[in-house]
């Protein structure tokens, strides 16, 4: 279903008084610099063939249809030409009837970009500062990535969107790495899109002012939890360490765990160090031995942890 707000936005149809007349409309358009840019053969004049009647409007055979690049094409065409509305229409119409768009074929300028992308990044590390270095990225299309002196990273990605006004543009991404596990829900996300046509010294500063401020405060954030987290994995072990002595014989398993005791012990069991630095025990004792602990879990259930025994 089409929206109201859509169909009071079409443009109103083109209109020719004559061939010539209309001959000149379509000519106007391979003159546009981005579709000779685009398209070499916009170069060949259009030529609009004089019709016999009204039932001869169309010459090509009616089983015969379009490729998908040519149905891409017409809706570019439509959107830049008269407006996006009726590329809308268009598109939705092509896909709804089972067409396929194929993909926007890129500039001149944006094929020798996609090719350059490296040479581009090690440009723009350059204007970065001497401690910052490029290199190939792992994706299959342009891609790059940068890395900075203080873990810094970087994904470089030359976009490869199907609308006309997104080619050329780099996508630049925030990455942390082994550090990513230090991030909440809803952080970490930073991202700019830059004009891959714009210098690398003006790319550089873009970087410098929109990402890496916000970027470079989230990095110090996960470098201050994984500092965090290596102090309570020592305390942990620390605390594992000392349980192994004070009920040896045991043994320090895997999951912050130690076992002692074994059967017909009259008391065994595990205990396991939370991340909260809270103890779970799971004990089983004899019935005499279990009366004793359970006297003593009563004497000292409300004392302070932190008391000596």
């Amino acid at each position: 279903m089409i929206g109201r707000d859509r169909l009071a936005c079409l443009s109103v149809e083109r209109r020719a008084a004559c061939v010539n007349s209309l001959s000149r409309y379509l000519n106007s358009v391979p003159v546009l610099g981005w579709v000779r840019d685009r398209y070499d053969h916009a170069a060949i004049p259009i030529r609009v063939p004089e019709r016999r009647g009204a039932a001869c409007a169309h010459y090509q055979p009616a089983t015969a249809g379009h490729r998908p690049q040519f149905c891409a094409v017409f809706c570019e065409l439509l959107d830049v030409v008269i407006s996006p509305e009726p590329e809308w229409l268009m598109r939705t119409t092509l896909i709804d009837t089972g067409a396929r768009l194929g993909p926007i074929a890129p500039t001149r300028q944006e094929r020798q970009v996609a090719m350059d992308i490296l040479a581009l990044t090690h440009e723009v590390a350059s204007a970065l500062g001497p401690d910052w270095v490029a290199d190939r990225g792992y994706m299959v299309k342009a891609h790059a990535v940068l890395y900075g002196p203080d873990q810094q990273i970087l994904y470089v990605t030359h976009d490869d969107s199907h609308r006309r006004s997104d080619h050329g543009g780099l996508h630049i991404r925030a990455a942390y790495g082994e550090l990513g596990r230090n991030l909440g829900p809803s952080e970490g996300s930073h991202v700019i899109n830059i004009a891959a046509t714009r210098p690398p010294a003006a790319i550089a500063a873009d970087i410098t002012r929109w990402l890496l401020p916000d970027y470079e405060q989230t990095l110090a954030l996960c470098r201050t939890r994984a500092r965090a987290d290596t102090l309570r994995l020592a305390e942990r072990r620390r605390t594992l360490e000392s349980l192994c002595q004070q009920l040896a014989p045991a043994q320090i398993l895997r999951g912050d765990r130690v076992s002692f005791g074994q059967s017909g012990d009259p008391v065994r069991g595990e205990i396991r160090i939370l991340h909260s630095g809270e103890a779970e025990l799971e004990l089983h004792a004899t019935g005499a031995a279990a009366m004793r602990l359970a006297r003593h879990i009563a004497t000292r259930r409300y004392r302070s942890d932190q008391e000596q025994p």
